[in-house]
């Protein structure tokens, strides 16, 4: 039987596997639906079972007149099909109830790895959201030694990259791995075009940082390994008092990171969440390292999400943090990310979060204790609502101390 021939490209830590010329269902496409076979059985939330799996699959082969037995049959017919196993993968992926669930190939692998990791990043060093009116994509913050400081600003709207305006091209162009400059052409706040040159390159940017040294402001993007490290240096350099931490657009990251975080604030013993699945529950709680008592305000809104909910959600809990925005997303469900053979990989749902409280926040999210509704594109800017709301909080406070 004739196999697949591999090419090896060495990118990074991983090594990538382009297939070339496949004549039959090779091993390695066999043994990795035999593992997602296995992974989703024995721990997804959803429960699905070996046979749902395979009657899935195998309509997706259609091989409806000779049902195959086992794995190996099914990818043969499929293959002789014309459908790969990709799809196969993706078709019982695809019938879970699993928003979440979701098939990675190797080069999306290596770039999710390399994004959680904190490793550093090419590109121009942006923070974007969609656009629809007008059309674009804007700016909603710049990341620290990005070469876009003090090129772009916040707020402002890119409608073209290198001439090209689809949402979707623009993106990727953006993020290309590419050495060459961009032309982008930036919208400002009073609507008058300009065009700047911005090269993507390497960095490293910090996930926690000072924005504004005078109100004690601390912006954290997402949770990764080195965020506690980072937080803990920024609450050294502000010194006590009161702080503003600004968890808008953080759409989470590692749990384990927003609990290290969380010990930064509260004493030794406290719950931070507890992870619930079908096979049991797991309590995460403080352990008391460094934890310094401070008056808290967390800026949020509804992009802010997973494990930044739980950080919220704890210290508003345990030390009465005034949460400042909107309602957040309502992402509390646990994902496991499983490497697959040939440097594939998985995610998909094995559980739920439970708050400081108890309280399940999955689809529901966090109510602020100030509402302030705000266009997202007016972060960061002149016309940031949410954060004149959390120094007014501040100023009160200080006030306050100053009297006691």
């Amino acid at each position: 039987m004739v196999r697949y021939m591999f090419k090896k490209i060495a990118l990074g830590f991983l090594a990538v596997t382009t297939l070339c010329a496949p004549t039959s269902a090779d091993v390695g496409d066999k043994l990795r639906v035999q593992k997602v076979v296995e992974y989703l059985t024995t721990s997804a939330l959803s429960g699905p079972t070996e046979a749902r799996l395979m009657q899935v699959a195998f309509g997706v082969a259609e091989d409806k007149q000779n049902k195959k037995t086992n794995l190996y049959e099914l990818l043969e017919a499929a293959h002789d099909s014309g459908v790969t196993q990709q799809k196969v993968i993706e078709a019982m992926l695809g019938s879970l109830d699993d928003t979440w669930v979701k098939l990675y190939t190797p080069d999306e692998y290596l770039a999710t790895r390399a994004r959680l990791s904190g490793a550093s990043q090419h590109s121009i060093g942006v923070k974007l959201i969609q656009s629809q009116a007008p059309e674009g994509l804007r700016v909603i913050s710049l990341l620290p030694g990005g070469p876009a400081q003090g090129l772009i600003a916040p707020g402002e709207l890119i409608t073209a990259v290198d001439g090209i305006t689809d949402f979707k091209a623009m993106s990727e162009k953006l993020s290309e791995e590419s050495d060459k400059p961009l032309a982008i052409t930036v919208l400002d706040g009073s609507n008058q075009p300009r065009t700047v040159q911005i090269t993507p390159c390497d960095f490293h940017s910090k996930t926690a940082y000072i924005t504004d040294h005078q109100q004690s402001v601390i912006r954290v993007d997402r949770f990764g390994p080195n965020t506690p490290e980072e937080l803990s240096q920024a609450l050294d350099t502000l010194g006590p008092g009161p702080v503003i931490l600004d968890l808008r657009f953080n759409g989470g990251g590692y749990v384990d990171s927003a609990v290290e975080c969380v010990d930064l604030f509260l004493e030794e013993n406290a719950t931070v969440v507890t992870t619930v699945s079908s096979k049991a529950r797991k309590v995460r709680k403080t352990k008391d390292r460094r934890a310094t008592s401070r008056p808290v305000c967390i800026l949020v809104n509804k992009y802010t999400a997973s494990a930044a909910e739980i950080f919220s959600a704890a210290l508003d809990y345990h030390s009465g943090a005034f949460l400042v925005g909107e309602k957040t997303y309502g992402k509390g469900s646990v994902q496991r990310f499983v490497s697959l053979p040939g440097n594939w990989a998985m995610k998909f749902t094995i559980g739920l979060y439970q708050t400081s409280a108890g309280r399940y926040i999955d689809k529901v999210g966090l109510e602020p204790d100030s509402k302030v509704d705000m266009e997202p594109w007016k972060v960061s800017s002149s016309q940031d609502s949410q954060m004149a709301e959390a120094v007014s909080w501040s100023r009160i406070v200080r006030s306050s101390a100053a009297k006691l």
